[in-house]
């Protein structure tokens, strides 16, 4: 079944990125959750 639309959304809190996928029908799934500490210790550094 094709999907109309999707649409990736980062939410960064505290070390946490979500990913968060929008399928047409309006419906929010997490696609991806995960703990991203280098990121931050890149960014800091």
């Amino acid at each position: 079944m094709p999907i109309d639309y999707y649409y990736q959304v980062w939410l960064i809190t505290d070390k946490i990125v979500s990913v968060f996928l929008v399928i047409g029908n309006g419906d929010l799934v997490i696609v991806n959750y995960q703990v991203s500490i280098t990121y931050y210790q890149i960014q800091t550094l």
